[in-house]
């Protein structure tokens, strides 16, 4: 299945949150981006047996507005 992003928190509020969902034992990366054109890795996990995994951004409560995406690893 495809990968999705949902936040968890509100607009605003910080750290910012979000879950990854995309099937059960999926690795994937999660990317950041302050400009949509150079994505950076950021956060490595394996979704859990009910297929998604929550991620913190603890660098979002010093940091310019940042741009995520996700994707699986080989």
């Amino acid at each position: 299945p495809p990968i999705r992003l949902t936040p968890l928190s509100l607009p605003g509020a910080l750290p910012f949150q979000l879950r990854v969902a995309g099937g059960a034992d999926r690795a994937c990366v999660i990317e950041v981006s302050t400009n949509l054109t150079s994505w950076l890795p950021v956060f490595t996990n394996t979704t859990a047996a009910n297929g998604s995994f929550d991620f913190t951004d603890h660098q979002s409560t010093s940091s310019v507005r940042r741009f995520f995406r996700s994707r699986s690893t080989p």
